[in-house]
């Protein structure tokens, strides 16, 4: 197995130092990741689904190689997988999901923001009522895991942009109290992943459903996060540059409908 080696940028690689406490020599970056191998107990775990350097190096930048949470990350990952099937049976045969892909409710901008970061649009008005929220969830793990093939996306993570115009709160029904917990521990306990801003629009109502659902099982540290700005759209554009940005978000880049296919041939190289 080859070994990692490191060709940030010199922008990025700073960024790293400075943000996630990444080691500047390869060699003790190495040995940050072999020491999180050889705790990963697969007695209990299983084996790992991936072992080489670079899926490793994820777990570490996503909890600032901090060895004992990048650990804990690493095996909610591998637990969540195995006991969240409702879920991941589906991320893992994405192209049982190209049906609802295709209508351009979730995707990644071609660009980045001003910080760095990968920006996810999400408009779910373009769902039929027929469409699971696990189906949902399942096609946002199937993106992130695209995303964090990137290095870039490990270090400066990413921004959400939530446009929740007719969002249908009776969907918020599918989902059980434990299925919540289980959601929510997707993404702030088992996913390798730096979410920076969740910018929500038209929200309307339907973030009474939503947190009444979700909130108990929020942290602080996400519920900081969200950011509720109705029909007023200069804080994202202060953050993301409207040239990427379809026209429904007053940007002036491509329409949802084109960027969603852009990303999904995308996605669809890796089938």
């Amino acid at each position: 197995m080859s070994r990692y080696e490191c060709k940030l940028r010199p922008d990025l690689l700073e960024k790293a130092i400075r943000e996630l406490n990444e080691p500047r020599d390869n060699a003790e970056r190495l040995k940050a990741i072999d020491a999180l191998r050889g705790s990963f107990d697969t007695n209990i775990y299983g084996s790992l689904i991936r072992s080489d350097d670079g899926f490793l190096l994820r777990f570490l930048r996503a909890r600032k190689f901090n060895l004992e949470k990048a650990l804990m990350v690493l095996q909610n990952y591998h637990t969540i997988r195995k006991n969240f099937r409702e879920v991941f049976s589906l991320a893992e045969h994405p192209h049982s999901l190209k049906p609802i892909m295709d209508t351009g409710f979730m995707f990644v901008v071609d660009g980045k923001a001003k910080g760095g970061e990968s920006v996810i649009i999400y408009q779910p008005n373009h769902l039929s009522q027929h469409v699971s929220l696990y189906q949902v969830v399942a096609y946002g793990v199937v993106c992130v895991e695209e995303l964090l093939e990137d290095e870039e996306f490990q270090i400066c993570g990413g921004i959400t942009v939530d446009d929740l115009l007719q969002f249908n709160k009776e969907r918020m029904g599918e989902v059980s109290v434990i299925g919540a917990k289980k959601l929510s521990s997707v993404w702030q306990d088992a996913m390798p992943v730096r979410m920076r801003n969740v910018y929500i629009f038209n929200q309307g109502l339907v973030m009474e459903a939503i947190f009444a659902l979700f909130k108990p099982f929020w942290r602080n540290k996400l519920m900081k996060r969200i950011q509720l700005h109705g029909e007023n759209y200069r804080a994202l554009h202060a953050e993301v540059d409207p040239c990427i940005l379809p026209p429904c978000f007053y940007g002036t880049g491509l329409n949802m409908k084109m960027a969603a296919k852009q990303w999904v041939k995308r996605l669809e190289k890796q089938w």
